[in-house]
């Protein structure tokens, strides 16, 4: 059932298991993996539809996978664990990488999307692009997912446009292939936020890191708690 490649993000993972259930249908249905503005953390965090699309997996290949395919700031074996229920069961366990610090904008290689499809036919985002505004391969400027208007045919476009644009090469609104739809990175002091690269360093954690690390990740859940009680308030 569709692995996980060896140097694709567990962003990519997760998004192309929704699509091979289903059950990815319209931007939202991608709420905790990615924004609507092509956002992504360290790690995403599933809901009950999500996270029927990975039941094959368990909490241990779940916590390798969090070692190996997320750019995450690595820890021992029992935070991977810890974190590994945080994505699959996100209540009541401590919660990392939700900080404005550690996010950035989902980008892509062109040129490593073309070779995907050629070689394996079907494409995903690799890891290393979360940490990085040029491909290391090819030497080349990565360019946007989220994108308002596409650049070959000036159509306004959501996410999931902009995502399956990005995955077949086609534009979603006039069907042109050549990838002339998207935009190269450009980082600048106005929109650097926006690309702040996700740590991709995996030092060796001391027990007392790893309590530290427990009681900051329970503190951001409680804030993420609290921010979601308080959309789901206004959107009533």
């Amino acid at each position: 059932m569709a692995p996980i490649n060896s140097d694709e993000s567990i962003h990519s993972f997760i998004i192309r298991r929704m699509i091979l259930f289903g059950v990815l249908n319209k931007p939202r249905d991608l709420q905790g993996v990615v924004s609507p503005g092509g956002v992504v953390y360290g790690l995403p965090t599933l809901n009950n539809k999500q996270r029927a699309c990975i039941r094959d997996i368990d909490i241990s290949q779940l916590a390798e996978i969090i070692d190996t395919n997320a750019p995450y700031l690595g820890a021992d074996s029992k935070v991977r664990v810890q974190l590994a229920k945080l994505v699959l069961h996100n209540e009541n366990v401590e919660k990392s990488n939700r900080d404005s610090g550690n996010r950035t904008q989902l980008r892509y290689c062109i040129e490593c999307v073309k070779l995907q499809l050629r070689s394996v036919g079907y494409s995903y985002f690799k890891t290393d692009w979360l940490h990085t505004a040029e491909c290391s391969v090819h030497k080349t400027r990565l360019h946007h997912v989220s994108q308002l208007w596409h650049n070959c045919c000036g159509k306004r476009a959501n996410f999931l446009d902009n995502l399956m644009s990005a995955f077949t090469g086609y534009c979603a609104k006039c069907h042109i292939d050549g990838r002339g739809f998207s935009s190269e990175v450009f980082i600048d002091e106005r929109n650097r936020a926006q690309y702040f690269y996700l740590r991709n360093d995996k030092p060796a954690f001391s027990e007392e890191k790893n309590r530290l690390l427990l009681e900051k990740t329970a503190e951001l859940v409680r804030k993420h708690k609290l921010r979601l009680a308080q959309n789901r308030k206004s959107l009533r």
